[in-house]
């Protein structure tokens, strides 16, 4: 389930069907199914969200290659320690951001914030 509420469809396992296999095995196709719409909720929502610049969108996507980097190779445990950095710093600036947004504002206007959970920001 997303922040926003959206749920994607029920994908059962037919345990029967699935017999002795392992469940790796025998649940692949309905994790598929369950990451590709979740993959087109995201790119929904993506699509509707206010644009970032592009300064931003390069700075995240470096520093996301950057983390996956650590984790790959030399230290997984500073990579870890970036990712809650990372997460701390969204969240002090995303509390002031929020805040400079003009209250109340509708949560219609603001739906596609990822994250955003309250009916008025």
């Amino acid at each position: 389930m997303c922040s926003c509420g959206w749920a994607g469809a029920e994908h059962r396992l037919d345990w029967e069907a699935m017999g002795e296999q392992d469940l790796d095995d025998g649940g692949e196709d309905q994790a598929e199914a369950c990451l590709k719409a979740w993959d087109g909720h995201t790119d929904q929502v993506e699509a509707t969200a206010a644009p970032l610049p592009d300064t931003i969108t390069t700075l995240l996507e470096h520093l996301g290659e950057e983390i996956d980097k650590l984790t790959k190779s030399s230290s997984p445990v500073a990579a870890v320690r970036a990712a809650r950095r990372l997460e701390v710093t969204a969240e002090q600036v995303g509390y002031w951001a929020a805040h400079r947004c003009h209250r109340p504002l509708p949560f219609a206007r603001i739906r596609p914030v990822r994250g955003s959970r309250q009916e008025t920001v």
